[in-house]
């Protein structure tokens, strides 16, 4: 699938890089407040193009993403 990410060239990203995907999971107490959350290796994704504050990705991992996952370069 396609995604559109908040990272773009102000932030020194260009087209053809190559970014590690996150989802987060929360833990939480018995009253259901979340007391930790952690972050779980899905996979990489692609830019394709990229503006200055965004870029669009390719991902082709089987996981179904979802908004509020975390990408990092490293």
């Amino acid at each position: 699938g396609v995604l559109v990410i908040s990272l773009g060239t102000q932030n020194g990203f260009k087209a053809g890089d190559k970014l590690k995907l996150y989802k987060t999971e929360d833990l939480k107490d018995d009253q259901g407040n979340v007391v930790f959350t952690e972050e779980k290796l899905v996979g990489e994704i692609t830019l394709d193009s990229v503006q200055a504050e965004r870029s669009k990705a390719t991902y082709s991992g089987s996981e179904e993403v979802k908004a509020g996952w975390v990408v990092k370069a490293n």
